[in-house]
């Protein structure tokens, strides 16, 4: 009998580390803010952790669905805590982030968040 409590106890945390270790991190994007400019919109992501740019690209940023130009530049802050880039849009978008990774190998992945030209998210609730 003490086997098997013993087995399925380290069954359970087992799959409890590996769970939280494969599971995306909706909360490592703390931010994001949006400003119109011209017929662009400039788009500011905010993390709690520094992003790994080599996972940063067109394949893991959607716009609408779609993945982002593959000529966007992005712009860093020096701890890799937040992005700047710039698209073309007018009007109301929505912004889904996949398979971006942090420096410590956690992955960022986020539903899809609607956004418009001049926007914080997460609105504040007070």
């Amino acid at each position: 009998m003490k086997r098997i409590i013993s087995v399925l106890l380290i069954a359970i945390f087992s799959f409890m580390a590996f769970a939280q270790n494969g599971h995306p991190n909706n909360n490592l994007v703390t931010r994001i803010v949006t400003k119109t400019e011209g017929s662009s919109v400039q788009i500011n992501i905010f993390f709690s952790e520094a992003v790994n740019p080599r996972t940063l690209g067109p394949q893991s940023i959607l716009i609408n669905g779609n993945p982002i130009n593959n000529n966007t530049k992005f712009m860093y802050n020096r701890e890799g805590t937040q992005v700047r880039f710039y698209v073309e849009l007018n009007g109301s978008f929505s912004l889904k982030l996949i398979h971006l990774m942090t420096n410590s190998g956690k992955e960022i992945s986020t539903g899809t968040i609607p956004l418009n030209g001049d926007t914080v998210w997460p609105r504040n609730e007070s």
